[in-house]
């Protein structure tokens, strides 16, 4: 776990293309119909990938300027993608729909990435940084429970990633 969380050197073109596989597998899942309503189509409308992928690039990153521009250009390619992906494909107008939500999201990860950055300080204000990501995750994992439970195994995996 250390080594996922702060012992990889995620360089701008690794990041760049972490985040047009991550735009584009999302945009697949949105699309493919054998995927509808499972823990493979979940990261497409819940926040619990992208949280991990944000805590990701913070505890990757080399300095807190690094870090809320690391972010930033992440979600600045691949939420938009994700919609694209499917504009070109459905011939659909998710990008102009949806895009307007994500694109807020966007812009809050400089300040976040920033802060965020100083989860790795080893302080106890590291936990206070953390907390309301850890809320969001566990909101979502006890959605994604219920879920399961009343048809199992849907959303299992999101389940098991959330906890």
């Amino acid at each position: 776990m250390k080594k996922i969380f702060g012992g990889i050197n995620l360089t701008w073109p690794k990041l760049i293309i972490m985040a047009f596989i991550a735009g584009i597998y999302t945009a697949i899942m949105a699309m493919l119909p054998i995927a509808k309503d499972t823990s493979f189509s979940d990261l497409t409308v819940t926040f619990e990938v992208w949280i991990f992928f944000g805590v990701f690039i913070i505890m990757n990153s080399k300095s807190a300027k690094d870090s809320a521009l690391k972010c930033f250009i992440f979600f600045l390619i691949s939420q938009p993608l994700v919609y694209l992906v499917q504009d070109v494909i459905n011939h659909s107008n998710l990008f102009i729909t949806y895009y307007r939500f994500w694109f807020g999201w966007t812009i809050a990860c400089i300040p976040m990435g920033f802060i965020g950055y100083y989860m790795k300080k080893d302080k106890w204000w590291g936990l206070l940084i953390l907390i309301p990501m850890l809320l969001l995750t566990g909101e979502e994992c006890a959605g994604y429970l219920s879920k399961t439970m009343f048809s199992f195994p849907r959303h299992l995996l999101t389940t098991i990633f959330c906890l």
